[in-house]
């Protein structure tokens, strides 16, 4: 039951996005009423006394989200596309969602044009590190990037992945001196915390 509730919450917000990519035509014409139809009764199966239909409809539920969050991602509306792509970050962090469709997704958005897109990417990078090695190459190109927040995100992420982030060491002491003081706190916070695993082990 509680994968479901963790699904039902992070669905509402992402689904929600993408209901409202799809609002209206581009050209401004009326929008498309669209009606929703319950033709198999999954979702009655969510109310289910029944283990076996509950885990079904449930499996269901994620599908048909995470494939509304994924279309989403690919908005020209950058809201959009940021509020997707967190939905589909709380769905791996909470609900188990298949990890080789999320970190792709994370991977390339840490490159969207938009910063408060890169942003919400790197920072789930560092809540569902599934992929370290592919993870932390992302996140330390990250720590270059144009915008102080991202750089920030980086490195905070980078810290939670613990010794696997040594690759991350050079552009993390180049981060230290970072013109911004909030980059440069981070990643010094961050080499100080890898330095004291090391000593530990």
């Amino acid at each position: 039951m509680w994968r479901f509730v963790a699904l039902f919450v992070a669905l509402v917000a992402g689904v929600g996005a993408a209901v409202w990519y799809y609002r209206a035509p581009a050209d401004g014409a009326l929008p498309v009423r669209v009606i929703a139809r319950n033709d198999d009764g999954w979702l009655d199966d969510l109310l289910s006394r029944t283990p076996k239909d509950v885990e079904a409809a449930t499996a269901e539920l994620e599908q048909r989200g995470t494939a509304a969050l994924r279309d989403a991602i690919r908005s020209d509306d950058a809201v959009v596309r940021r509020e997707a792509l967190r939905s589909l970050g709380k769905l791996r962090e909470r609900a188990s969602t298949d990890p080789q469709i999320v970190v792709p997704l994370l991977l390339e958005s840490s490159t969207d044009p938009d910063p408060s897109v890169r942003n919400v990417a790197v920072t789930y990078l560092g809540i569902v590190r599934d992929s370290p090695d592919k993870e932390v190459t992302g996140l330390i190109k990250a720590l270059g990037d144009s915008e102080a927040a991202v750089r920030q995100a980086a490195a905070m992420a980078l810290a939670a992945y613990g010794g696997r982030a040594e690759p991350a060491i050079p552009a993390l002491k180049k981060a230290a001196n970072d013109k911004d003081e909030d980059v440069k706190r981070e990643a010094g916070r961050t080499l100080v915390h890898l330095a004291e695993l090391k000593q530990k082990i």
